[in-house]
C-alpha cells in the first residue's frame, strides 16, 4: 500500500529531484516516463530495505552470541507471544550498547525476527533482479 501511495504521489510532479545516497550527486529528472519513475522508486525501497536487512542480521548475530538471554528486547523479538517479561541480562545490555542503532531498532521496532529476516530477504530478492 505505501509503494502504491508512494508512486502515485511521484506521479504529480512533472520534474522529480534524484540524489545518489552513495556520492551525494544530484540532478533533476525533466518529465521522466513511467518506466524511469518505476526504477526511482524501486531503487528507493531496495535501498530501504536493505539497511533494514543489515539491522536484521546484526540483531540476529547479536541474539545468537546470547542464546540463553532472557533480555525483554531478545524475548520480544523472538517469539509472537511474550512468555513473561523477559529478565536483565548486564552481558547483553553491554553488548547492545556498542551498537546504538540496532538499539534504538530494536526498541522502537515490533517484529519476530525470523519471519521479518525472511520477508525482507525476499523483498531484496526481488527489487534486485
Amino acid at each position: 500500500m505505501a509503494y502504491t501511495a508512494a508512486r502515485s504521489a511521484l506521479q504529480q510532479y512533472t520534474d522529480v529531484s534524484v540524489s545518489c545516497s552513495h556520492c551525494g550527486a544530484s540532478a533533476t529528472l525533466l518529465s521522466p516516463s513511467d518506466t524511469v519513475r518505476d526504477s526511482l522508486m524501486n531503487a528507493t525501497y531496495l535501498n530501504m530495505f536493505q539497511q533494514e536487512l543489515d539491522l536484521l542480521h546484526r540483531a540476529q548475530a547479536l541474539f545468537s552470541r546470547f542464546p540463553s538471554s532472557r533480555h525483554p528486547l531478545k524475548t520480544g523479538h523472538e517469539w509472537l507471544k511474550r512468555v513473561d517479561k523477559g529478565q536483565p541480562d548486564e552481558a547483553f545490555e553491554g553488548a547492545l550498547a556498542k551498537d546504538p542503532e540496532l538499539h534504538e531498532f530494536l526498541t522502537n521496532k515490533s517484529f519476530l525476527l525470523s519471519r521479518r529476516l525472511e520477508v525482507i530477504a525476499t523483498a531484496c530478492t526481488k527489487l534486485s533482479s
